[in-house]
């Protein structure tokens, strides 16, 4: 396969440490990049998250956040040049808010989402609820419900390019199986937040399931040659993934 997976910064939280690693440092804060990823190698043009709001709204309703003019999602795009209106799919791999806010953007794209992760987002726990901000607006994945396509459990998107079902973090949590020159790359999102949580088999400090989230890196790792966490900073060392040089 000759897929190429781009990973498109889109801007960059300032978290705790403890938010992306169980039993993480609480008092200690580091800056998680936020990725929206372009699947090269499709007819579809197939895009994987759309990135968070700007950085006021997010600032100020969850974590301080950060967003360059280069990191707008049209502009983000623009580097592997694209435009808006050329992506045909979009993958979201959960609803948080900072997963989806680019959504309402793509006028041409058909919504790829775990059917569990709609239901939940609808009517979450109460400390899930900033998260997909029920109650602080209209979220955007409500804006477009009728644009999305819902999707029970693993399933194969297009050749090449399959869903993996990996609740934990969220219920719905899904990661994007990619098969390339290199072997079999797996867009773990925030299934693995970073590259310690695959070395030392830690959940999620967010999470809705402590026990599915480890389950869920046990399946990452047998399905996946290489995976690609959601919010490590040394994914930023890589221009792309999966590609023989």
């Amino acid at each position: 396969m000759n897929n190429i997976i781009y990973p498109l910064h889109v801007g960059t939280l300032k978290t705790k440490h403890s938010g992306l690693i169980h039993s993480g440092k609480s008092d200690i804060y580091v800056d998680a990049p936020i990725f929206m990823w372009y699947i090269d190698g499709t007819e579809e043009n197939i895009i994987v998250d759309t990135g968070p709001a700007n950085s006021e709204w997010g600032t100020r309703f969850h974590n301080p956040l950060t967003k360059r003019t280069d990191q707008e999602v049209e502009a983000a795009l623009q580097k592997v040049n694209l435009r808006l209106e050329d992506i045909k799919i979009v993958i979201n791999t959960h609803l948080h808010w900072d997963h989806c806010y680019g959504n309402t953007l793509f006028p041409n794209a058909r919504f790829l989402v775990q059917r569990n992760e709609l239901r939940y987002a609808a009517a979450p726990d109460l400390k899930d609820e900033k998260y997909y901000e029920n109650k602080i607006t209209i979220p955007p994945y409500i804006q477009m419900f009728n644009k999305f396509d819902c999707l029970d459990g693993d399933e194969q998107i297009t050749d090449g390019i399959q869903v993996l079902s990996l609740p934990g973090h969220s219920p719905g949590m899904q990661g994007v199986l990619v098969n390339t020159q290199k072997g079999k790359y797996l867009i773990a999102s925030d299934a693995i937040p970073t590259y310690q949580n695959l070395k030392h088999q830690v959940a999620p400090g967010i999470h809705s399931d402590y026990s599915d989230s480890l389950e869920s890196i046990e399946k990452s790792k047998s399905y996946a040659d290489v995976i690609i966490p959601g919010h490590d900073p040394l994914v930023l060392k890589s221009k792309y993934f999966g590609l023989t040089t």
